[in-house]
């Protein structure tokens, strides 16, 4: 039995990283060493105080308040410890392999980053996170919560009835990015409004990302984003057209078989009719709302899915790390 503790070092200190750090601590196997914020004024007090409250997970307790603060602007400058295993990028300002190997001082460490990336291999854990195993890169993404939710459910009905297209909408809560006012936007104009106030259509880059983690997707799903104002919890809407046919029935019966099993703490078959704060914390990849998926047809379905785009991604981010570190003895 393997019984040496990963350690861990992350990159920024925002909504992801926060869940993260509740999630490390909360695990015996996981030990955080130390944690880099750019701001020279954020003592381990702030960090504390900023663990133990949230307005949307509820209190914790920190046990771990032993860890390091570092306070590089950039990689190369953080002066990582050397028991530190593998380092997670939560800030979603370096994104490529170039400025990601710089992280790594020393030759065990890993790089896991939190978003997508064009040019950093996207991992999905239920749908190619084995091929971490064989793989065994020094750095590597968990892609985004959309994708971490979407493409689990795509696999398994493509590999059972094979899709032909499917539209991908998620209704997306509100992130940092979004405004509390509205705001000059040069960018993506929409974007610029009060996101409190306002239904925002947006993009998402969660179809290409889908067809990187599962090619048999590729040029088979197109996706679309709206920003709503709510906290937290998102919702997808698969809408799809099938090879084969079926019925609602036998596709949730699948979902209900694998979550008990192969995809057990990846998917959930939710049967109550919820609203999405009864999802808050779920740390599931994918909650499917059979109430809410429709049928038209022998070939045309539309799948409804909730997911904490906080607790949930963050939840696979740990099981990437895991899965990956018991490979190396961990």
């Amino acid at each position: 039995m393997n019984k040496k503790k990963i350690n861990i070092g992350i990159n920024g200190c925002g909504r992801i990283a926060k869940c993260l750090i509740r999630l490390i601590d909360s695990d015996s196997k996981l030990n955080l060493v130390s944690i880099n914020h750019y701001n020279k004024d954020v003592r381990k007090e702030h960090v504390i105080n900023y663990i133990n409250y949230d307005s949307i997970h509820s209190k914790f307790q920190l046990q771990n308040v032993n860890f390091n603060i570092h306070y590089g602007k950039k990689p190369d400058n953080i002066q990582w410890e050397k028991e530190i295993d593998i380092i997670i990028d939560t800030t979603g300002k370096f994104k490529t392999n170039k400025s990601l190997q710089s992280h790594i001082k020393f030759s065990h460490q890993k790089v896991l980053l939190s978003c997508p990336s064009d040019d950093v291999f996207m991992y999905i854990y239920g749908v190619n996170h084995h091929l971490l195993a064989l793989e065994k890169p020094k750095i590597f993404s968990g892609a985004s919560c959309t994708t971490n939710a979407s493409s689990p459910i795509l696999k398994i009905i493509d590999d059972t009835w094979g899709i032909d297209c499917c539209f991908l909408t998620t209704i997306h809560s509100t992130t940092a990015s979004n405004n509390t006012v509205d705001r000059l936007n040069i960018g993506e104009k929409r974007l610029g409004f009060c996101n409190q106030l306002n239904i925002i259509p947006s993009t998402t880059g969660a179809s290409s990302a889908i067809s990187k983690v599962n090619p048999k997707l590729q040029d088979k799903v197109v996706a679309s984003s709206y920003r709503v104002p709510v906290a937290n919890v998102s919702m997808i809407e698969l809408t799809m057209n099938l090879y084969k046919e079926t019925s609602l029935d036998e596709i949730l019966n699948k979902f209900r078989f694998l979550s008990q099993g192969e995809y057990l703490n990846i998917i959930e078959v939710n049967d109550e009719k919820l609203a999405s704060s009864c999802f808050i914390s779920n740390p599931n990849s994918s909650i499917i709302d059979s109430n809410h998926c429709q049928q038209l047809g022998n070939k045309f379905f539309k799948i409804t899915v909730w997911y904490d785009n906080e607790w949930g991604y963050s939840s696979h981010l740990v099981n990437l790390i895991k899965f990956t570190m018991n490979n190396y003895g961990y």
